[in-house]
């Protein structure tokens, strides 16, 4: 008597790396997966050893969405709206200006993008505490850290 061997192939994804980034859909940052998609040989429906490469994707961990690896490195108008990206609205909650300016440093912003993106949002309008010597948006009348009335600012940010 013969057995019967079952041999065929299936995809499978494997994930290569993991972070934050920007997604798209969400409109946030979010974890992401970097996955590989390949189809592997598998014996009695058991995946033995990649076959053939078929792709690699990012897949945002909060709402499942795949997207093309360039997602991770946006350039140009892509970047500058995604530095942009709920800035006001943390300008409007009284944080400072030099806070903001560090988290898009820290994002890999360089300082004249970061700069550039709150001055924007800001719409050049500011004010500073001669205490701290906090900026914070203009419409604030007082300091979030020390409490300290603000005055106008007409300085440049950097």
């Amino acid at each position: 008597m013969f057995g019967l061997i079952l041999m065929g192939s299936r995809g499978r994804a494997t994930t290569v790396s993991t972070g934050q980034f920007f997604c798209p859909r969400c409109q946030a940052t979010r974890p992401y997966a970097h996955k590989r998609l390949a189809r592997y040989f598998t014996l009695y429906f058991i995946p033995l050893f990649p076959i053939e490469k078929l792709g690699e994707f990012v897949e945002c961990q909060v709402c499942q969405t795949a997207f093309d690896m360039a997602v991770l490195s946006p350039t140009g108008p892509a970047r500058i709206q995604m530095l942009m990206h709920g800035l006001e609205a943390e300008l409007q909650a009284g944080h400072a200006v030099q806070l903001l300016v560090n988290r898009l440093l820290q994002a890999g912003a360089s300082r004249e993008e970061a700069a550039w993106a709150v001055y924007s949002v800001g719409r050049g309008q500011f004010a500073a505490c001669e205490n701290c010597h906090l900026i914070y948006e203009r419409s604030l009348v007082y300091c979030s850290s020390c409490g300290h009335r603000l005055v106008p600012f007409e300085g440049r940010l950097e």
